[in-house]
């Protein structure tokens, strides 16, 4: 069990120390606990760190269900078979993606406060969450940065359960996990102290990044 987040943030970053090749890499983590564990990894290893929002694509008509993930700059990807199979019309999905870029460029102005993002091409990244029980949004992330034409993935996470360290590890560079728990065992358990990140202290972190 870990005290907390920043505590399993320093022994990711001893993992992660030899791995590291140039400051090229960037840390980047999915809001909210993940950030707190990231900002911690980058300090550690004097990288440079970032966010990276991830938004599901839905459509009340198609019953919220995902038709595909989207992130900054209108990088999506669309399960084209599903929006077939539920007879989709190309008017709809263009409503649906522009309502979801909407969306994201409001949390990232929100949580950068008017930082800039930090371009993603041809660098390697090493993508943070506080657990892996969160699995669709880490493969959603990893999908998504593989359009982003980055060099390398490692995923870096605190715990995560078996099946899904091994499912993610498939689509990765390398995954990185401290403790493996079981399929029902929330990640939270994990940690002594495990409160919610708020927005704004997300913002905080992002502005002592600088």
């Amino acid at each position: 069990m870990f005290a907390s987040r920043q505590e399993a943030a320093a022994l990711l970053a001893a993992r992660l120390a030899p791995k590291v090749v140039g400051s090229d890499t960037v840390v980047l983590a999915l809001p909210g606990g993940g950030v707190e564990v990231g900002r911690r990894i980058a300090s550690e290893l004097g990288l440079p760190f970032d966010i990276m929002v991830v938004v599901p694509i839905t459509l009340p008509s198609a019953g919220r269900v995902p038709l595909g993930a989207m992130t900054g700059g209108g990088v999506r990807m669309l399960n084209f078979e599903l929006i077939d199979r539920l007879h989709l019309s190309d008017a709809e999905l263009r409503l649906a993606i522009v309502h979801h870029a909407v969306r994201v460029n409001r949390r990232e102005r929100h949580y950068r406060n008017g930082r800039e993002s930090i371009a993603l091409a041809d660098r390697p990244v090493i993508l943070v969450d506080d657990g892996a029980s969160r699995c669709e949004a880490v493969r959603q992330a990893i999908r998504l940065l593989h359009r982003l034409h980055v060099d390398r993935i490692i995923v870096a996470t605190p715990a995560a359960c078996h099946h899904a360290a091994c499912d993610l590890s498939l689509e990765v560079d390398e995954f990185i996990t401290l403790a493996e728990t079981g399929e029902t065992v929330p990640t939270s358990s994990c940690f002594r102290y495990f409160p919610r990140t708020s927005a704004a202290r997300i913002r905080r972190l992002m502005c002592a990044a600088d």
